[in-house]
């Protein structure tokens, strides 16, 4: 290969990712399971600035799944990727998901509020909960990053990002196909792509995915399981040579996810108040431990017409266009992205068979973004990267509750219907560079500029009890005034390399998320919350182990001012999203190793220690809602992972892998336990996964056992207060057992 297409098919890598974690292996090289790293025995290239570099040379904590150890967890969807490298905790919550990293992350109560821990998918930034609800399939690795990364990844990246990138073409035809049964959860799915070379150097990847799941939660009332799931989605990928010094992608993805039925069940009632709302209405058999057990249902009340099922639809499509050339001795990239997805949810928040308090929302996200970069060769002694990039986000949220007495049973009665509309426009400008001072030493600093006007437009109509003053008083069509938010990020690091197998690093960034507006305030005065800004200290070592493996170790400090603090907070007796800002932080230590213990035999895990807090005391309308040194929701101290692959060979053709992991888990508070003490938490936990495969490479197939979650054990994944419920807790628990039993065809 020449230099020339060398250094094109790096910076296409770069662009397509568009984050400093993307890894490539090269072929060869093993990938972990549940909870661990990448296998490197085999040299594994990263774009950790947007330029070149191998993973062991990257000055920041980095953890890359690939397309096996994906599968060999059985993920189907990006709300499972918690807990698949420690540190990693993402919550699926009733409007959809956000990620934690080392203690860190913005909770998703409130659907308008972006994460701190960002998500990107080839290169395209996610910012809304509902993102998450995206399948995931013929996938290339997942990689995680930790700590700061705003200089070059931009938008909300304060704690760390989450990179999904999907699988290139390969240039020759080929096609491969993915079957697989899951029991526990009644799963069914099929994955299959094809590549095909196109001539001129064009090549074409078509992949595709249907995923059918009967649930795992029996509804005792209606007599089914629920929550039944059904996605589908297809991908185009097109690559090629534009003119002799250039090159692109072109990326299309449609997506459709429906789902029917309740995924959330009561998890407590200690004062029996819900449990005696069913009984009234007939429901003798009811309980409330968090045992996949659910009664609800759509029935209607005082002569009032039965609802529509709960339900949870959502269809996106997304296009990313990238190019890449050559300018001089420097590579010229831009990527254009546009994203678009329509969702509609119903809900209901009784939890009996009635529709006493149920929620409705329609929501609508819009985005265009634009980056182009210049970068010069990654090799000079003095290298550098400078670009601008632009976004824009309409994002829409029509929200409906509806309240009803029946007799007398429930407190409320009314309604509440608001729209929403919050249109976003940003831009910033960033710089990097890296001077290597001697073959010892190695200095780096980054910039970025970004300025960003949030617009909100509300209007609501309320009746009845809704219609107090002090909950959603009936509005017409307001905009309130721009909101904007200038800041200026950046970075420092150094590196050491005492030998050619050791590399320490010390790094210092700092990050910013801008503040935004709530969904559903008491009033507009109190609509508005402010920046987060967030500062990380790292100091790490990485040590490669003669090509037989790998350590890293890294003690870490991350402060965050102003951390949007989301909860649902109960005003008159009705839970109501709410956002402040308090202060938290991380201290700890996090290690990571690979060994390639035999030819057939490779051990790889990690441990993550954090000790993440609120710093100060704070407190919202008078009230306490955190206080100094409690720990913030999702942050279990510890977390770590051990992973065993055994790989050999049956007589001439067959080889068989079998692979096993242990993934712990500590104790983590899921409300804070300020306001919600009786909350249930995310208890203490160990999952065991395992795989048995027998595969023929020669005639290209696999056929694989697979197990996770062995033990069966089970813990909440998330609550929140039942309206009206007297301390009584709602939520979800993590998925039992599942056997699957899974074909793979290739060629």
């Amino acid at each position: 290969m020449n230099h020339r297409a060398a250094t094109l098919r790096a910076a296409l890598i770069a662009a397509c990712s568009l984050a400093p974690l993307a890894a490539v292996a090269q072929t060869g090289a093993p990938a972990s399971n549940r909870g661990g790293q990448a296998e490197a025995i085999e040299e594994v290239v990263v774009v950790a600035r947007k330029q070149g570099e191998t993973l062991l040379d990257a000055p920041a904590t980095i953890s890359v799944l690939q397309e096996r150890a994906v599968q060999a967890a059985n993920i189907t969807s990006a709300t499972q990727l918690s807990g698949i490298v420690p540190g990693l905790v993402i919550m699926q919550g009733t409007a959809g998901a956000s990620a934690a990293v080392r203690g860190l992350g913005s909770t998703s109560a409130d659907p308008g509020m972006e994460s701190s821990v960002a998500t990107f998918q080839d290169g395209v930034y996610l910012g809304h909960p509902r993102d998450y609800t995206m399948p995931v399939y013929d996938v290339a690795q997942i990689e995680l990053i930790k700590g700061t990364q705003s200089t070059l990844l931009g938008k909300n990246t304060s704690l760390g990002a989450v990179s999904i990138i999907s699988r290139k073409p390969s240039g020759t035809f080929g096609y491969d196909v993915t079957v697989t049964h899951s029991d526990g959860i009644g799963g069914n799915r099929l994955e299959a792509g094809v590549d095909a070379p196109l001539g001129g150097g064009f090549a074409l990847r078509l992949a595709g995915v249907v995923n059918d799941e009967g649930g795992y939660v029996r509804n005792l009332y209606l007599g089914d399981k629920e929550r039944r799931i059904n996605d589908s989605s297809g991908r185009l990928v097109l690559t090629g040579p534009l003119g002799e010094k250039a090159d692109l992608t072109f990326l299309y993805q449609h997506d459709d996810h429906q789902t029917d039925g309740h995924y959330m069940e009561l998890l407590s009632d200690p004062k029996g108040v819900v449990s005696a709302r069913a009984a009234a209405l007939g429901q003798t058999n009811f309980e409330a431990v968090g045992n996949d057990r659910s009664y609800s249902g759509a029935d209607g009340v005082a002569g009032g017409a039965a609802g529509p099922p709960q339900f949870d639809n959502q269809k996106g499509d997304r296009a990313t266009l990238v190019a890449v050339a050559e300018v001089g001795r420097n590579t010229l990239t831009a990527q254009s992205a546009w994203v678009e997805w329509n969702s509609r949810r119903a809900m209901d928040l009784d939890f009996t068979r009635a529709q006493l308090l149920d929620l409705y929302d329609h929501e609508k996200n819009y985005v265009l973004s634009q980056e182009i970069r210049l970068a010069s060769p990654p090799t000079d002694r003095l290298s550098w990267l400078a670009g601008v990039y632009g976004y824009r986000n309409n994002w829409r949220l029509v929200r409906a509750v509806k309240a009803q007495t029946a007799g007398g049973l429930f407190p409320f009665l009314g309604s509440a219907a608001g729209d929403l509309l919050v249109r976003t426009e940003a831009w910033s400008a960033f710089g990097s560079t890296r001077y290597q001072l001697s073959d010892r030493f190695t200095l780096s600093a980054g910039l970025r500029y970004t300025d960003e006007d949030k617009t909100p437009t509300y209007q609501r109509a309320s009746t009845g009890f809704f219609a107090l003053a002090s909950q959603s008083p009936s509005l017409a069509k307001t905009t309130l005034k721009t909101r904007t938010a200038r800041s200026l990020d950046g970075d420092l690091g150094v590196q050491f390399r005492p030998n050619d197998r050791t590399m320490l690093y010390l790094t210092w960034s700092k990050g910013s998320k801008s503040g935004g507006f709530q969904s559903s305030p008491t009033t507009l005065g109190a609509a508005e919350y402010d920046d987060e800004t967030a500062y990380t200290t790292e100091l790490g070592a990485k040590f490669d182990l003669a090509r037989r493996g790998y350590l890293t170790a890294a003690l870490f400090d991350t402060r965050v001012d102003g951390f949007q603090v989301s909860r649902t907070a109960v005003v008159d007796g009705v839970a109501q999203l709410v956002i402040s800002n308090g202060d938290i932080g991380a201290r700890g230590a996090e290690f990571s190793g690979s060994w390639q213990v035999t030819p057939k035999l490779t051990l790889n895990g990690g441990v993550v220690y954090s000790d993440a807090k609120f710093t100060k005391d704070f407190g919202a309308s008078g009230a306490l809602v955190a206080y100094k040194n409690m720990r913030t929701p999702r942050a279990p101290a510890w977390s770590g992972s051990m992973n065993a692959r055994y790989q050999t060979t049956l007589g001439d053709r067959l080889s068989l892998r079998i692979e096993g992991s242990a993934a712990y888990t500590g104790d983590a508070d899921l409300q804070l336990r300020s306001t919600d003490p009786l909350a249930p938490i995310a208890k203490a936990h160990t999952l065991l996964d395992g795989q048995v495969a027998i595969a023929d490479k020669a005639r290209g197939w696999e056929l694989a056992l697979i197990g996770t979650n062995l033990g069966d054990k089970r813990f909440a994944t998330f609550d929140t207060a039942v309206t009206a419920g007297a301390g009584a807790y709602y939520g979800t628990l993590n998925r039992p057992r599942v056997i699957a039993l899974q074909l793979k065809v290739s060629r």
